[in-house]
């Protein structure tokens, strides 16, 4: 189990350190099931990430901490991620973000509008 702190993220798959250049920004946190001092349902509980992606694999131990994992989630309103698939359209989303106002369809037509008309 590994959790970033810079950007602010949890991953649920050991091992995996391709996200960041820097070893010095991951940390390792427990599983659930192991307990300990921090687990990554205790950091999603303290408000220390704001993504987490959970993708369990093996048997019901892992089922049983993926639901936890969930749970506090969504509890915590924080988004949860399930499948690889989905992390990497979110990397994707994320490093091609742009940062333009956000408008509403009715308020793009608008500006739309008046572009083609004119002043």
């Amino acid at each position: 189990m590994i959790a970033a702190k810079q950007p602010r993220t949890v991953e649920n798959d050991a091992g995996k350190r391709e996200a960041t250049s820097n070893d010095d920004e991951w940390e390792q946190v427990a599983k659930v099931a192991e307990g300990g001092e921090a687990t990554v349902v205790d950091l999603v509980r303290r408000g220390r990430c704001d993504l987490v992606v959970n993708t369990p694999f093996g048997g019901s131990l892992q089922r049983t901490d993926g639901y936890r994992i969930r749970e506090a989630a969504l509890v915590a309103r924080i988004p949860c991620i399930t499948t690889i698939s989905g992390a990497a359209a979110a990397v994707h989303a994320i490093a091609n973000a742009r940062t333009e106002l956000t408008l509403s369809l009715q308020e793009r037509i608008d500006v739309e509008t008046r572009a083609l008309n004119g002043p």
